[in-house]
């Protein structure tokens, strides 16, 4: 019974989050001229977009990030409780789905895992900071760079989720 009621929300939630992201297609906001001041007038940018109404794309563009941004906050309560609907059906079985559901994080542990090293393997580890020290040489820090860090470091950040998620089946078949 628990799971319908957490399926029920998630689908509420996944309907939220559809209606928000439209809303986010939908928003503008008025170009509004500003007015001189001491003789002198600020500059703006208008865009018209085809019904003789300019909008504001900077303050367009802010507004349709706000409702973008509780559209994904809608989208993740979604699957946070699919997620738990699924855990709670599976539990809700008996012992016996246990094997399951240890046997899935397994599954997605070694895919993780694997993901990870191929990452890795492309991006070698994140190592980057030993140069960037001074220790070595004075290099100025670009946009690449700090790809590569962040790529690199996720690498390595799913081989030791990956790691983690198989942790479980491992002890689960010492139990047994």
């Amino acid at each position: 019974m628990s799971a319908l009621v957490l399926n029920i929300f998630s689908a509420i939630a996944a309907i939220c989050a559809g209606v928000l992201w439209f809303i986010s297609t939908r928003v503008s906001v008025p170009h509004v001229v500003p007015t001189p001041a001491d003789g002198w007038t600020e500059s703006s940018v208008a865009v018209d977009t085809g019904d003789r109404k300019p909008i504001d794309p900077f303050a367009t563009g802010l507004l349709q990030a706000m409702w973008s941004r509780w559209a994904a906050v809608a989208a993740s309560a979604a699957a946070i409780l699919q997620a738990a609907a699924i855990v709670a059906g599976t539990f809700s079985n008996g012992k016996e789905n246990m094997h399951q559901v240890v046997g899935y994080f397994n599954v997605i542990g070694l895919i993780a895992g694997f993901i990870g090293g191929v990452v890795t393997f492309f991006y070698g580890l994140p190592n980057i900071d030993v140069l960037n020290s001074g220790g070595y040489v004075e290099m100025q820090e670009t946009d690449s760079i700090r790809r590569y860090k962040l790529i690199s470091k996720i690498g390595v950040g799913l081989i030791a989720g990956g790691f983690l998620m198989q942790l479980p089946s491992a002890i689960f078949s010492i139990n047994q």
